[in-house]
């Protein structure tokens, strides 16, 4: 009963890391925002099996310069999006996200979403009933005093496609011995004396 020959099976989990804090690099298509004054400026991620979880939550009181073009977050150096987890054809949402522009008094409620090979996330709204657009730097202004955005989302990293479980444990190696008087063909019938466990046990008698 119980019995494993060879190296068994160790049980596996998800790689699950701690959370690691910075602060959130912004990006346009055409050209990149500088930050105004910051109140907040939060993005904190981790890794869950091969997929990056990010919380981002960013506020201003002073006026930065504005960026052009779509609006776009940057995931941590050295990470890029894992197309084969991607739609090629369609937006895949990522999170949600909601951007204020106290300007034209406007909430644009957004999702992330990524491209194969991607360094980042772009970010777009529903503009109608029935049209998606990518959110631009004129709804997320950072020449105003009060641009804000928050949110969430997960990437799927092609970094670590394939290695998102570890063994959660080693596999004990077990022993099987006699201690008997003898040890030697005559003895191996003799089951009271055999032993096993993860320390063995001394051989008894002579070895013949």
């Amino acid at each position: 009963t119980n019995l494993i020959v060879g190296p068994g099976t160790s049980p596996q989990g998800a790689v699950v890391g701690d959370w690691q804090s910075s602060t959130i690099t912004f990006t346009g298509s055409s050209s990149n925002p500088v930050k105004g004054t910051a109140t907040t400026d939060i993005y904190t991620a981790t890794r869950v099996g091969s997929n990056l979880h990010v919380v981002f939550n960013y506020g201003q009181s002073g006026a930065g310069t504005n960026g052009s073009g779509t609006v776009r977050i940057g995931l941590p150096s050295g990470l890029t999006a894992d197309g084969s987890k991607l739609s090629s054809s369609l937006l895949t949402n990522l999170g949600s996200v909601y951007v204020y522009n106290s300007v034209s008094n406007t909430e644009y409620p957004a999702f992330a979403s990524a491209v194969s090979g991607g360094t980042y996330v772009t970010l777009y709204y529903r503009s109608d009933a029935d049209s998606v657009a990518s959110l631009s730097y004129t709804q997320l202004d950072f020449s105003q005093t009060t641009a804000r955005i928050n949110g969430t989302f997960v990437v799927p990293i092609a970094e670590w496609a394939g290695s998102g479980t570890v063994n959660l444990a080693q596999n004990d190696v077990e022993y099987a011995s006699n201690n008997g008087p003898t040890w030697n063909a005559a003895n191996t019938s003799d089951f009271t004396t055999n032993v096993y466990g993860p320390q063995g046990s001394l051989t008894g008698g002579t070895l013949t």
